[in-house]
């Protein structure tokens, strides 16, 4: 397995994270269908990736189609689709009983995007664990940067193309790279971090954010991480 050495210019991931700031308040009053648009265009890229990631995985890890398909393409197309079923319903306000104060009143929770999120994948299953995150903070209405496993280069590639093919940087950007990178990225003031790795980069993310637990969420180290809903929850059908 080959590993990518070359660390992402500082200067343009900052410019490109404070680029985000202004979609992200913009993207807070989106409706499910420009949601679903945004996804939409994920989709399409993915598929017209297909043979570029059969190439790329057989680089990387000398895995044959049918496996690229079964791990890597086809979850992350369900994924697509599920939250694309689903978005409406997640969106719609949740009612909730009054109080003894509140009595005669009518209540409701609103969940809100988050904002500006970064996505740090592993290298076993580096499109799924990618995309899957994405996908989630997508639905809720969030920007996203994404960092892919500099031990899986020519998946990253293909990666990048796939964003940069379907999203302007100020909406999803990707930054190849390695430690330098991720530490860079974690040291700006995201909204939420997803991540999936060792228990030490793990550690390290949460001491080089500046941020609050809640706002912090690591996967479970394995395959499959655990299906969110657009607000956070585990999401219906995951």
């Amino acid at each position: 397995m080959s590993q990518a050495n070359q660390d992402a210019n500082p200067q343009l991931m900052q410019t490109t994270f404070e680029a985000q700031r202004a979609t992200a308040l913009a993207w807070r009053q989106s409706t499910a269908a420009e949601r679903i648009e945004r996804l939409e265009r994920l989709r399409i890229s993915l598929m017209a990736h297909k043979e570029a990631l059969y190439e790329a995985f057989a680089a990387d890890f000398h895995k044959p189609r049918f496996e690229v398909d079964g791990t890597e393409i086809v979850p992350s197309l369900d994924e697509i689709r599920h939250n694309i079923k689903c978005l409406k319903g997640w969106m719609r306000p949740t009612r909730i009983r009054a109080t003894e104060l509140t009595m005669g009143n009518s209540a409701h929770v609103q969940y809100q995007p988050r904002g500006r999120c970064l996505v740090i994948a592993p290298w076993n299953y580096p499109l799924y664990l990618m995309l899957s995150p994405l996908v989630s903070a997508l639905a809720a209405g969030n920007t996203a940067i994404l960092k892919p496993s500099e031990m899986a280069p020519r998946v990253a590639q293909v990666l990048a193309s796939i964003v940069t093919k379907a999203f302007p940087a100020h909406e999803v950007a990707l930054f190849e790279g390695a430690l330098a990178t991720s530490q860079a990225l974690l040291a700006m003031p995201f909204d939420h971090i997803f991540f999936t790795g060792s228990p030490g980069r793990g550690q390290s993310s949460h001491g080089g954010s500046g941020q609050t637990p809640d706002q912090r969420h690591p996967g479970a180290g394995r395959q499959v991480p655990h299906h969110r809903g657009r607000d956070g929850r585990p999401s219906k059908g995951g």
